[in-house]
């Protein structure tokens, strides 16, 4: 009887990184388009049932439209003329690794937003605040914090979820 060689397979080489697929309704896999996050770029932003929104590049943070559309809208100025529902931070990889597709860009200096002052926690010391306004930053009282939003770095997912749920509000 000849001898049998035993491949050793290391299965860590064969998992697939699914991060850069999207799933289609088939559950068939499509390779995303990575693409480079710069400023004043509008992405288009996934929603529930067929539906989108869009959001504009404003550096770190994104403004996010008051938009809720199944039809692709061509006129990039419709798009940031329409009122601004909240601004906020999300992580990169929602443009970066293609889950929010670019679909145009206008200048921030020819068409600026004014983004709002937050406040974030020390949390070390959680009676330490700060405010964050204008990319700068400066000690702040608890007091000074309140009715501001609150500095947080959101998954493309959970923003997504937020900003269907104040699209459909009532």
């Amino acid at each position: 009887m000849p001898e049998v060689e035993v491949l050793n397979f290391e299965w860590e080489n064969f998992v697939l990184d699914f991060s850069q697929y999207l799933f289609n309704d088939l559950d068939m896999p499509t390779l995303l388009k990575r693409q480079t996050r710069t400023l004043g770029s509008i992405v288009k932003v996934p929603l529930e049932n067929g539906f989108h929104t869009y959001a504009r590049v404003l550096g770190v943070e994104l403004a996010f439209h008051d938009l809720r559309t199944k039809e692709e809208i061509k006129d990039l100025e419709q798009i940031i003329t329409s009122p601004i529902l909240f601004i906020t931070t999300v992580n990169y990889y929602a443009i970066t690794k293609g889950l929010w597709v670019k679909v145009g860009k206008i200048s921030l200096e020819d068409y600026p937003v004014n983004i709002p002052p937050q406040f974030g926690q020390n949390p070390l010391n959680p009676e330490e605040f700060f405010i964050e306004e204008n990319g700068f930053r400066r000690l702040a009282t608890k007091d000074e914090c309140k009715g501001l939003e609150r500095l947080a770095v959101w998954t493309p997912e959970g923003v997504e979820k937020a900003t269907e749920r104040l699209l459909c509000r009532a």
